[in-house]
């Protein structure tokens, strides 16, 4: 059975998107949510139970296999299963897709910074910064 580490996953956009992952799989797997910035948060990472991503999550394992980073953990799980559950079929949209979510993935630096996730409060709407604006439209453009 899989085993998924992640973070919370109102709080960490890492964690929720390997969640999703594994559960758009289909397959089973055994949930193991730790507390990222707790007192024990540095001695644990070192453990193997972080190796080999140096204590960010997510982490699938899969018996010996280790996977982290969540778009690793999309392609792990799509090459175990019906790969149509994770992407297009049509070559084309497929290199498509995976552009973006590479993008998504690497990008946007600023829209993370001023816009942090937070699926427990509601903000008030608030001024953006010309670069997280255009971050924006660059997301809304794909």
């Amino acid at each position: 059975m899989l085993k998924l580490i992640i973070g919370n996953k109102a709080y960490s956009s890492w964690s929720l998107r390997g969640w999703l992952a594994v559960k758009q799989s289909g397959l089973p797997f055994e949930e193991i949510t730790v507390p990222l910035f707790g007192e024990d948060w540095e001695k644990r990472t070192q453990g193997n139970e972080f190796a080999p991503s140096g204590g960010k999550v997510p982490i699938l394992w899969d018996d010996k296999a280790v996977i982290w980073d969540s778009l690793a953990i999309i392609e792990w799980l799509s090459d175990k299963t019906d790969s149509a559950r994770f992407w297009p079929k049509d070559e084309v949209a497929l290199g498509m897709a995976r552009s973006m979510a590479a993008e998504m993935h690497a990008s946007y630096p600023n829209l993370r910074r001023e816009c942090p996730m937070n699926l427990r409060k509601q903000f008030p709407p608030r001024a953006l910064s010309d670069d997280v604006r255009a971050e924006i439209v660059r997301i809304l453009e794909l």
